[in-house]
């Protein structure tokens, strides 16, 4: 997989107005389960953007969390109208 999804090239104005904008998430507390091959808990919310974002298609947060230690995690934003993968990442490490 390319590092840069290729629609965030091409529409990187409205990928750092995406970024910049405020986000709400679908609930206040995002529940944590088990993930399946690691020692790792994982949960995801869906997540709406301001209006101003002018993004369609369905967006969502998710956060990994190693249980061992809780220092060790890592974010994902997800937006279909960019591409399959994660439009943006961020590593604890």
């Amino acid at each position: 997989m390319p590092r840069t999804l290729p629609k965030v090239r091409v529409h990187f104005g409205l990928y750092t107005r995406f970024m910049e904008t405020d986000k709400q998430i679908e609930s206040e507390r995002i529940a944590l389960v088990q993930h399946p091959k690691r020692d790792n808990g994982l949960g995801t919310s869906v997540i709406s953007p301001h209006p101003t974002a002018k993004i369609d298609g369905k967006m969502g947060f998710e956060i990994e969390v190693c249980l061992l230690n809780p220092k060790k995690y890592k974010m994902r934003l997800w937006a279909v109208f960019f591409g399959d993968g994660p439009c943006f990442r961020f590593d604890s490490e």
